[in-house]
């Protein structure tokens, strides 16, 4: 798997995992079956496992610490190499990049959640700042992920009221374009989706779709 990166000292997969929906933000897991995974993308090569101390309310991280124990390659000294950034617009990430260099933002991205083309990936290129994005398949919409008890998605705009039908009835058209072996030039903004995420690193130009391909998804 190709390296990015991030630092001067540092190289991560292009690839990351998620790791926050081991901890419980989709649903019940289990510790044994989310440590299998984040095993089975060590193996295949992935270094970069994204975790933030409020999944699980400290959960996330003491599952990995526990996936990851006697990995010399992954286990580094408890200092900080870099600083990073989570959903914070364009004037946010100027302002933090005057006091301190900034390394990478977090943010959600799909085909469905285009916002960050707008302000954020310019911004981010202009000062050579890395993305690590999530949301990729927008939680679950674009594959149709079901919604079960205990998911909080549940309580997402996308996913909710007039947005979720509006939604589902758009992703069914995509799908089966895709199926039928047609390549729609679409650039979603869906119903109740807000600002997403993209991975464009340092030096590296964003991926940007021209105005006059897009085609709304519904966006509120």
């Amino acid at each position: 798997m190709n390296d990015r990166s991030l630092t001067s000292n540092s190289a991560l997969t292009r690839l990351a995992l998620g790791c926050m929906g081991l901890s419980g933000a989709y649903g019940k897991t289990d510790d044994t079956q989310s440590i299998a995974v984040i095993h089975a993308a060590i193996e295949r090569g992935v270094t970069f496992l994204d975790t933030g101390d409020f999944y699980g309310s400290g959960h996330n991280e003491l599952l990995i610490g526990k996936a990851i124990a006697g990995r010399r390659d992954l286990v580094k000294a408890g200092y900080v190499r870099s600083i990073g950034l989570s959903e914070v617009g364009s004037e946010t990430i100027r302002r933090a990049a005057k006091v301190h260099p900034i390394a990478d933002l977090q943010i959600e991205y799909s085909i469905a959640s285009r916002d960050p083309e707008d302000a954020i990936f310019p911004t981010l290129g202009e000062l050579g700042i890395c993305a690590t994005l999530y949301g990729v398949l927008s939680r679950g919409l674009l594959s149709a992920s079901p919604i079960g008890a205990g998911d909080a998605r549940a309580h997402m705009p996308r996913f909710s009221g007039a947005n979720r039908e509006a939604n589902a009835k758009l992703v069914t058209g995509y799908r089966a374009s895709r199926s039928g072996g047609e390549s729609p030039q679409v650039s979603s903004r869906s119903a109740g989706c807000r600002a997403s995420s993209r991975s464009s690193c340092r030096r590296s130009a964003c991926v940007r779709s021209s105005n006059s391909t897009r085609r709304s998804l519904q966006s509120r």
